[in-house]
């Protein structure tokens, strides 16, 4: 856990070090501040001396003007270095977790993700970063008050060891119990807040289907689990703190008891009473920190396995070969197995260039599976798919489908970004082109009537029609003039001029691309080289 965050933390040294540097004098200052009250003290009343007591102000001031100077820095630079941190932890897990096969995101919804990444991800930095120097820090002040004990008063030193190994049973009797609950109330809490974001998510859907109370329901359900996993959790962190004040109260008094003895006999001066009282204070604060670091780091290790999940998490398979250019795409005695479910079997094709193919058949029979197969998010079960005679396994997928693959999904997908930008992203083209196929379209109109490039598409797409949709994916599609055209269902929401133009344009781009293309709808059986029906799996 250390070496994953140290890459992080490390990454802004200048920072770190003065977030040590702070905590450091920080430390110094806690125990030289109770050894000058104590001499001053003493000083006072053996020598009632009006230059002590300047002196005693112009120390302790100096010392306060500049821990308050120190400290103003320090967290300047502990924000700027747990932001940074944490934002960079974020971007990898992020980077990681896109790259994971779909199958990992089944029953992962995109907003527990979100909460998951960016919860584990703001514990573990923060747990190391305000631990980093404070565990050396606590650990060397400890060893400084035990030593300083042992000069005072042995019998006071031993009570303080004794409390030590109370401390260390407290904790390990609270241990494991720590662990499990952080856990259960990381994974429920995560849960509920994508509970609460279904609420809103596809608002449209819900208001057509009148869901509030459905989702509500869910909603009760999730917070009834997460309020007695916080209830529970409460009553484990109380008797945890309390017993821990209980022992702290109880050698408080024990110490207040021996010292005010120890006065009267004038075995001890006032001054070292006082800085007695003091350093023990400072020990136990001290004793307390470590009891709540350890039940920190349980919580900090439930975030670290969960981390790890993903980080452990097989990778979808990638190659690095970079192909220039398709002739064909061949599958060979290719298997697909979704969710128990034999999707294609013994399944064998061939697709070449200068041809558009279209594909029919019944719902769920394995069509679309068939182009995100050709695309490579989903790999084959078993058998081989081959780009021109290189097996898709050797390939660089994501090379492969920037450059070489446009897909025009069943639902197509747009971001929550301008028009413009939902055509354009990610693709090289000219000018000229665009024109073309934004008036090809028909877009043109629309740009003028309700819309223009800037107009931002809202998350849940209210604010365009399914037509505008399905036109703007269109153009970004053939925008990408890419080699290998896939399309799923891309008639479902236009109209007859519409479909004419998407003929045309599929007959003018066919002649150097493989084009696929799946359908329900009549229209395009006219211009296809071959049929693909997979009701029978094999050509018309």
């Amino acid at each position: 856990m250390i070496n994953l965050a140290n890459k992080y933390l490390l990454k802004y040294k200048t920072l770190l070090i003065t977030v040590i540097i702070v905590s450091i004098f920080s430390s110094i200052c806690d125990v030289v501040s109770p050894y000058i009250l104590s001499n001053f003290i003493d000083s006072i009343l053996i020598n009632k001396d009006i230059q002590n007591l300047t002196n005693f102000i112009i120390i302790f001031s100096s010392l306060a003007i500049l821990e308050i100077i120190f400290n103003y820095f320090s967290n300047i630079s502990f924000a700027k270095l747990q932001s940074k941190s944490i934002f960079d932890f974020n971007v990898n897990l992020i980077k990681r977790t896109q790259k994971l096969p779909l199958k990992f995101f089944q029953d992962n919804t995109a907003s527990y993700l979100t909460q998951r990444i960016n919860h584990d991800a703001y514990t573990i930095i923060s747990f190391l970063l305000r631990n980093y120097v404070n565990v050396i820090c606590n650990l060397l002040l400890l060893i400084t008050i035990i030593c300083l004990l042992t000069k005072i008063n042995f019998i006071l030193f031993s009570i303080f060891c004794i409390s030590i190994f109370i401390y260390l049973i407290i904790y390990k009797t609270f241990k494991k119990k720590l662990k499990i609950i952080a856990a259960k109330n990381i994974e429920i809490q995560n849960k509920y807040v994508s509970t609460q974001e279904a609420q809103f998510k596809n608002i449209k859907f819900i208001k057509i289907n009148v869901l509030y109370k459905f989702l509500r329901k869910k909603l009760h359900q999730n917070f009834d689990s997460l309020f007695n996993i916080i209830i529970e959790r409460t009553k484990i962190a109380y008797w945890f703190s309390t017993s821990s004040k209980i022992i702290n109260h109880i050698f408080n008094i024990c110490i207040i008891f021996i010292g005010s003895i120890l006065v009267i006999n004038d075995k001890m001066t006032v001054g070292n009473f006082i800085i007695l009282n003091s350093y023990f204070k400072i020990g136990f604060s001290n004793i307390a920190y470590f009891l709540n670091l350890g039940s920190e780091y349980q919580e900090c290790l439930a975030s670290y396995e969960r981390i790890l999940e993903i980080l452990n998490y097989p990778l979808l398979q990638n190659g690095e070969i970079k192909i220039n250019n398709i002739s064909k795409i061949k599958l060979e005695n290719v298997n697909l197995e979704y969710n128990k479910k034999t999707i294609l079997k013994n399944f064998n094709i061939c697709f070449e260039k200068g041809n558009f193919y279209l594909i029919t058949g019944n719902n769920g029979i394995g069509k679309t599976s068939l182009l995100y197969l050709i695309t490579g998010i989903i790999p084959p079960t078993n058998g081989n798919i081959y780009i021109n005679d290189t097996n898709m396994k050797d390939l660089n997928l994501d090379y492969f489908r920037k450059y070489y693959i446009s897909f025009l999904e069943q639902e197509p997908t747009l971001l929550n970004d301008t028009i413009k930008t939902n055509l354009t992203t990610n693709i090289k083209y000219s000018k000229q082109r665009f024109k073309e196929l934004i008036k090809y379209v028909g877009l043109n109109k629309i740009f003028k009537s309700n819309h223009n490039m800037r107009t931002i598409i809202d998350e849940s797409l209210t604010n365009i029609s399914g037509g505008e949709k399905q036109k703007i994916s269109l153009v970004r599609t053939f925008l990408k003039d890419t080699p290998v055209i896939l399309l799923d269902e891309p008639l479902s929401a236009l109209d007859k001029k519409s479909i004419y133009q998407l003929k045309k344009l599929l007959l003018n781009a066919k002649k150097d691309k493989i084009i696929i293309c799946i359908t329900h709808k009549n229209g395009l059986e006219d211009i296809a080289d071959k049929i693909i029906d997979f009701n029978k799996l094999h050509f018309l």
